[in-house]
């Protein structure tokens, strides 16, 4: 009998889901993305939890006639530090200017700003981080 490896991913709430499997069966792991809209309702921020990395897709569309076409693209902003053994270490909170990234387990804090540069009709994302710390405890 010939068994095939496949990945499945659905979305959820709080981020996608990813599901590896062989055979008839499948095992669910934890999530490994962490999205947020951004405050400016410019966007999305998504977080890996596996590497860090925190993207700032952007969200303008071009609408001729009856036709919407996607305009922007996603940037890296930069990169949190995710707690090993803990598959969901790393929140996002969207405030109105800004997006924090929180290592639920050490405390580390980053402070995220993104736009989105529309020029015309098109867009280009910019922004950064910076560490601001960890939280008192």
């Amino acid at each position: 009998m010939t068994y095939r490896t496949f990945v499945y991913l659905s979305l959820g709430a709080m981020g996608v889901w990813l599901g590896v499997g062989e055979g008839r069966g499948f095992a669910q792991t934890a999530s490994v993305f962490t999205t947020v809209a951004t405050g400016n309702s410019s966007g999305i921020i998504i977080v890996s939890q596996n590497t860090g990395a925190i993207t700032y897709c952007t969200s303008l569309v071009n609408v001729v006639g009856s036709t919407a076409t996607p305009s922007d693209s996603c940037l890296l902003l930069g990169r949190a530090t995710p707690s090993s053994g803990s598959a969901s270490s790393l929140s996002v909170a969207a405030s109105a200017s800004s997006v924090f990234v929180v290592n639920n387990i050490t405390g580390q804090i980053l402070q995220c700003a993104a736009v989105d540069n529309v020029v015309g009709t098109t867009g280009r994302p910019e922004g950064s981080c910076v560490s601001l710390g960890a939280a008192n405890r």
